[in-house]
């Protein structure tokens, strides 16, 4: 079952079918021409060695006619018999070939050494086979009327079937020979023309998310144009639906900013009657700032989506450092220690605008959901040297005193933001980091253990 499970994974591939199709279709097709060409070969030295027989007999009996016109049939089966007294054969072959002579009542005349006697096997005129002590004969019988005997020409079946394998032989071998290299070439062919179907696979794995524009013809072929045209169609379709919900998303965060910026100083000029009315405007104060955050966060993640990266070499360090000294009062305010272990230089390659927004919504998520008086720490690791670029990893790690409310899986969905509804925030911050970390191609993982929450970025 194993084994079979292993080959149907293979054969999802549809080049390796195509190969095996291909070969399967040419392996029969060579073993039917094969087979045809060996009954082929048979059935022509059949009739080349038939023809051969009548030629023989017709020449015996030429030349028996002639001798019978000067002595007579009595004289005649006095001459030894053939090859009876012959010390060495001219030919090793020459003992699968017979003869017999005989008279038209059955009386033998002349025959070569070993053939049976007409008792033993009755002449047939014309074309005949017989088995003789296991060995396959074909033989030819012509009487003679004007003479009055009969000539029977013999011939062992070894004798054609070895000139019908030399011949299939000779036949099949370049077929056999040549059998690997035309599946081989088979297989290589099939691999250069799918060969386009790969690079459009990696022209589109290599891609950044954000990069729409149509892929170049990469092949004049048309299944390779046809899929590349429909993958530009999808990708020029998919990039107009994203347009029109980051446009909205912007549009709608804008036109909300100004009316709820009048909604709060309103509220901020109120002058309440008692202490239940200044709650109720507290109250709606807090609300109004939640909306406010909301629209700015939404704002912040429309543009990050519409943003087109620039990539540039930085110095990812510094730039931690930078962000990090701009949050150190904001943490000591909030009673919590914001430490750093940040090397001097870690070279990449990357969006330096994209990695602030990463860091400072990083940041603020610990600000809001960091347990009070607890340690939140930000670690830069360098990690394998690529070229001269720095691989990378950086950690931010913050102690929670909920962390059975979190769900981990939910933790990069727009929105979500657990049970913690009594902290400052919309939901969006880790929705943000996880976008921008996909269009750097910048891999995000979140991890929970106990009630420590860690959050790596690595590159």
């Amino acid at each position: 079952m194993r084994l079979i499970e292993r080959i149907r994974s293979k054969m999802r591939s549809m080049r390796r079918r195509i190969i095996v199709a291909v070969s399967t279709l040419f392996i029969s097709a060579s073993l039917l021409s094969s087979i045809w060409i060996y009954f082929e070969i048979k059935h022509e030295v059949n009739e080349l060695f038939d023809a051969e027989l009548v030629q023989q007999a017709r020449v015996l009996d030429g030349l028996l006619a002639v001798a019978l016109a000067q002595q007579s049939a009595d004289s005649l089966r006095q001459q030894p018999r053939w090859l009876k007294h012959a010390q060495q054969l001219a030919h090793p072959y020459e003992n699968k070939l017979a003869f017999r002579v005989e008279t038209a009542s059955g009386d033998l005349l002349l025959s070569s050494d070993g053939i049976p006697a007409p008792a033993e096997l009755p002449f047939q005129p014309g074309f005949s086979q017989f088995a003789v002590d296991g060995d396959y004969w074909y033989a030819f019988g012509m009487a003679n009327a004007a003479h009055d005997f009969r000539v029977v020409v013999m011939q062992e079946d070894s004798f054609r079937g070895e000139l019908r394998i030399d011949l299939a032989v000779d036949t099949l071998v370049p077929i056999v020979v040549l059998l690997p290299f035309v599946l081989w070439a088979c297989r290589w062919l099939v691999n250069y023309f799918f060969y386009h179907f790969s690079r459009v696979a990696t022209h589109l794995r290599d891609r950044r998310s954000d990069d729409y524009s149509p892929i170049q013809q990469l092949d004049n072929s048309d299944e390779v144009g046809a899929v590349v045209n429909a993958v530009n169609s999808y990708l020029s379709r998919t990039e107009q639906a994203f347009v029109r919900e980051r446009r909205f998303s912007a549009d709608a965060a804008h036109e909300l900013r100004t009316p709820l910026a009048a909604l709060k100083a309103q509220l901020q000029q109120l002058q309440p009657s008692n202490a239940a009315e200044g709650k109720a405007v507290a109250a709606a104060l807090l609300s109004t700032q939640r909306l406010i955050d909301l629209v700015q966060q939404l704002l912040v993640l429309a543009r990050a989506e519409q943003t087109q990266r620039q990539f540039q070499r930085f110095n990812l360090a510094a730039l931690t450092r930078e962000s990090l000294a701009s949050y150190y009062a904001n943490f000591e305010l909030a009673g919590l220690q914001l430490v750093a272990d940040v090397p001097q230089h870690c070279q990449i390659e990357s969006d330096a605008q994209a990695w602030r927004l990463m860091l400072s919504n990083l940041l603020d998520n610990a600000l809001k959901y960091a347990e009070r008086d607890s340690t939140v720490t930000v670690t830069l690791r360098k990690t394998t040297r690529r070229g001269d670029l720095d691989g990378y990893q950086l950690v931010v790690n913050n102690q929670v005193d909920n962390a059975a409310e979190i769900d981990a899986d939910r933790v990069f969905d727009r929105f979500y933001r657990g049970r913690q509804l009594d902290r400052p925030g919309s939901g969006l911050g880790m929705s943000i980091v996880a976008n921008i970390a996909k269009q750097l191609a910048v891999t995000i993982e979140f991890r929970l253990q106990d009630q420590q929450v860690q959050v790596m970025l690595n590159g």
